[in-house]
């Protein structure tokens, strides 16, 4: 409710002396291409591009099934919700950090209220959704960290493949998360005094286990760059 407030009767406010425009990086154009020709191309072009990633661009020309009279406001009440989930998302992280409801209820109003991430909800740009993406993944991250298991690593390979269809940024953490087990494992050895046999073999242990969930986001990611090759 707060994000819809900002983003529907303030920021059209300050839109204008801010000097910000509605689009940016053509995802706007990339969302009517989807909904007009079925493919990835800056509207009214039907060049197929492989200039941007498809899931803002799908999320654009979903809001547009709702009426193309009623654009963007659909794609704003859409980006509202992701701003909730965001919210919800950084409750559950604090709350399992810090096992207080307090201190997750304050960390929630803060990022609902924060102008930072509200500035966003009333513009056609991919940062409400890969911010969700990348709350949502550190959230898989935890819950994997603590039980690594195969469901587990399965959603946040799922969570990791969508994100880098979101944004190419998140390509990082596919090649990092099998690393940082045995950098951080290594890490923990030196400042417990530990270098048994068995402390090695857990911290490998560890990144065997996390180097699975990059192939299952690869398994994501293969039929995307397929289309680009």
């Amino acid at each position: 409710m707060v994000a819809l407030i900002f983003s529907l009767l303030i920021y059209p406010q300050l839109g204008s002396p801010l000097e910000s425009t509605l689009s940016a990086d053509g995802h706007d154009r990339l969302g009517f291409g989807i909904y007009h020709y079925g493919r990835l191309s800056f509207y009214p072009s039907t060049e197929p591009t492989v200039m941007r990633v498809s899931i803002y661009p799908l999320l654009v020309a979903g809001s547009l099934l709702f009426g193309k009279s009623l654009y963007p406001y659909p794609l704003i009440i859409l980006q509202a919700l992701l701003h909730a989930l965001i919210t919800l998302l950084t409750y559950r992280i604090v709350k399992e950090l810090s096992g207080t409801s307090r201190h997750a209820l304050l960390a929630g109003f803060i990022v609902a209220a924060d102008p930072f991430l509200l500035r966003y909800i009333g513009r056609v740009v991919v940062e409400p959704l890969t911010i969700s993406l990348f709350t949502l993944l550190a959230l898989r991250l935890l819950r994997y960290n603590d039980k690594p298991n195969f469901q587990q690593g399965l959603l946040l390979g799922i969570v990791l493949g969508i994100a880098a269809l979101a944004k190419g940024i998140f390509l990082v953490f596919v090649i990092a998360l099998p690393i940082l087990p045995a950098l951080t494992g290594r890490q923990e050895r030196k400042m417990n005094g530990e270098t048994s046999n068995t402390s090695m073999k857990r911290g490998f242990a560890s990144s065997k286990t996390l180097l699975l969930v990059p192939l299952r986001s690869l398994c994501l990611i293969l039929p995307w760059t397929l289309r680009n090759s």
